[in-house]
């Protein structure tokens, strides 16, 4: 039987018992880094094979790459160094049959690993089967420690999250980093997390025959989010469901920023004076914010805000809190002196606004440049999908991969690729 999913990819299999061996495992190509400067090498007395670039040894023990003067070098490991242009088309390819792996800098990668230049730096992409990188992946991704069957349902996830990539690129299909999905090589591969991937191999999620937008995060900060109000699409699957997550260390947290920090995250309107929510999802995450400053208005939407300002989430609220030693020195002229000596600290620390409209005092009272934004919020990631704290807390519980999964991808099937 064929199918032919999104992402392009199609797969022969049997049938669609658990039980079914693929007959042909499926390989993803994952970008690991781009850099000007290389290094690979094996372990011990082992050597690697090595194709695409014009050297005598084919079987060696270490390469190193590096880009000078907008030109691409290699130099086979050997005293004294000597360093070899490189066709600017070169694509090469490096494979070891060692078991350990291949070091790549200061981690060492299964597979194969492809070198490409692109424009001024290299890029690395690793070529290898989906089970051997899912190994590594759900390491990644959850500690060793946590349950079995959070782990399990972390290794569906993203079986499904990288398949459902396949294709969509033109020189690799999925990251190695957050903005896909973590994957550290093997040195995050652990007995048990060999042993998540091992117990649901094969096994993917499906909605309408399809495989699906298999995202994750780490923590809702209490309920999860529809997918719609985070991106494009709403996805029948990705509907806002009750957290267990509480006791993630992410579940609270504050952030704190002075005038600096803002006139940073804020350059073309030179820092914050107000923070005003406009919109916000169902859930309570920001969508649409303006922020004011000296030099003018922004109109930015949660996921704009979160990055300029590296917050955990946008479930957040803001508020502007007075620097103690400036409300001292502030109020030390001579013109407020008596009312200000017998402020008290609740005064001092009031927060400002309604409904998430926070605005600073008159400037003939205060100074905003001697406020402190603080930033109060929920939850780490964008909170659509899978919560791994919550997997966690429902493993811990009694729960079963199975449960994990439908309890968050909504009237999904659980089959073979």
């Amino acid at each position: 039987m064929i199918l032919g999913w999104a992402g392009g990819i199609s797969i022969l299999f049997y049938s669609l018992d658990n039980a079914a061996i693929a007959l042909q495992e499926p390989r993803v190509r994952v970008m690991l880094l781009e850099d000007r400067q290389l290094r690979f090498r094996s372990d011990g007395i082992r050597t690697f094979s090595i194709k695409g670039i014009n050297s005598p040894k084919k079987k060696i023990k270490g390469i190193k790459f590096k880009i000078k003067n907008n030109a691409g070098y290699f130099a086979i490991d050997s005293y004294p160094e000597q360093w070899i242009l490189m066709d600017s088309q070169s694509k090469v390819r490096i494979h070891s049959l060692d078991p350990r792996g291949l070091w790549l800098n200061k981690r060492r990668y299964r597979g194969e690993l492809r070198v490409f230049i692109d424009r001024d730096s290299f890029k690395v992409v690793n070529h290898i089967k989906i089970e051997k990188y899912l190994k590594s992946v759900v390491g990644s991704e959850m500690p060793k420690t946590w349950p079995i069957e959070a782990l399990k349902a972390q290794a569906v996830a993203a079986r499904t999250y990288a398949l459902q990539q396949i294709g969509k690129k033109d020189k690799y299909d999925i990251n190695s980093n957050v903005s896909s999905q973590v994957y550290l090589g093997v040195e995050a591969e652990t007995s048990k997390t060999i042993n998540a991937v091992n117990a649901t191999r094969s096994l993917v999620l499906l909605f309408n025959g399809k495989l699906i937008n298999a995202v994750f995060h780490s923590s809702s900060g209490g309920k999860t989010e529809n997918s719609g109000s985070v991106w494009k699409y709403q996805m029948p699957y990705l509907i806002s469901v009750p957290d267990y997550d509480k006791n993630s260390p992410k579940f609270r947290w504050n952030e704190s920023f002075t005038d600096v920090d803002l006139e940073k995250f804020f350059p073309e309107i030179g820092g914050v004076k107000s923070i005003d929510i406009i919109k916000k999802s169902k859930t309570g995450r920001i969508l649409t914010a303006k922020v004011s400053g000296p030099k003018g208005i922004l109109i930015l939407n949660g996921k704009e805000i979160r990055r300029r300002m590296s917050l955990k989430s946008t479930l957040a609220k803001f508020s502007f809190l007075m620097n103690k030693y400036d409300e001292v020195n502030r109020y030390s002229n001579k013109t407020l002196v008596g009312k200000a000596l017998h402020i008290n600290q609740a005064k001092i620390k009031k927060r400002i606004g309604i409904n998430d409209l926070l605005k600073l005092p008159p400037p003939i009272t205060l100074d905003p440049a001697r406020y402190t934004l603080l930033v109060e919020g929920y939850g780490s990631g964008h909170g659509v999908g899978m919560s791994q704290w919550g997997a966690y807390a429902m493993a811990k519980r009694g729960f079963n991969f199975k449960q994990i999964l439908k309890h968050y991808y909504r009237g999904v099937k659980i089959m073979p690729y």
